[in-house]
């Protein structure tokens, strides 16, 4: 079983506002992230929410999904990922996919080659990347192997701290499209992310497997 966690907890300290509850088309920034993994061959889906999560519980309500609320969220990024690691199903967990909830460009075929190089065991922890741009990041695979790593992680740090440890378990995914990995900081990169999704929109990438 391959589960995947939704961190969507930030403070969005540079934008002054909660960036998952922008609009993006026709719904929100994280209802986009939360459709598009649940697309994928994820088996399990836990969302990780801390500021507005009340808004946030009823965007997601109809969505098949765990929703939890972090109320250490202020403290960093760590405390979503130790709640979401804190429910996992009891057994049957193979890895965790750790998403970002301000990542709206991740595509289907995308997470789809993240799990697919994992199912065929080309790495424990697989992290995709762009060679031309050199971009790589989330969201990023861990074997069940490196639960106990990741629930050492403090403050308001992620996985890298796992993966630097791990340099030999790492395989990296190539993903074509160098979009995959925009997320949204700043107004200037809301509205560049906004123009990018429109045209993937129009070319269906979000839905492709």
């Amino acid at each position: 079983m391959i589960v995947a966690v939704i961190l969507a907890a930030g403070l969005s300290s540079r934008m002054k506002k909660n960036k998952l509850l922008l609009p993006l088309g026709e719904t929100t920034v994280i209802e986009h992230v939360v459709k598009t993994v649940l697309s994928s061959k994820v088996d399990y889906v836990i969302v990780v929410s801390g500021r507005d999560h009340e808004f946030v519980r009823k965007l997601l309500k109809y969505y098949p999904v765990r929703l939890l609320y972090n109320d250490q969220y202020e403290k960093g990024q760590s405390t979503s990922i130790i709640k979401g690691m804190e429910t996992l199903p009891k057994t049957g967990v193979e890895g965790v996919l750790f998403a970002m909830g301000d990542q709206p460009l991740i595509t289907v075929s995308g997470l789809n080659a993240i799990i697919d190089a994992f199912t065929m065991k080309k790495g424990k922890i697989v992290v995709p990347v762009n060679q031309e741009t050199g971009k790589k990041g989330a969201p990023v695979l861990f074997d069940q192997s490196f639960f106990s790593e990741i629930r050492k992680i403090e403050g308001d740090q992620g996985g890298k701290v796992v993966i630097r440890q791990f340099p030999d378990e790492v395989y990296e995914c190539e993903i074509q499209n160098s979009d995959f990995f925009d997320d949204i900081d700043t107004e200037e990169a809301y509205e560049a992310i906004i123009e990018l999704w429109r045209r993937h929109e129009t070319k269906n990438d979000f839905k492709s497997n």
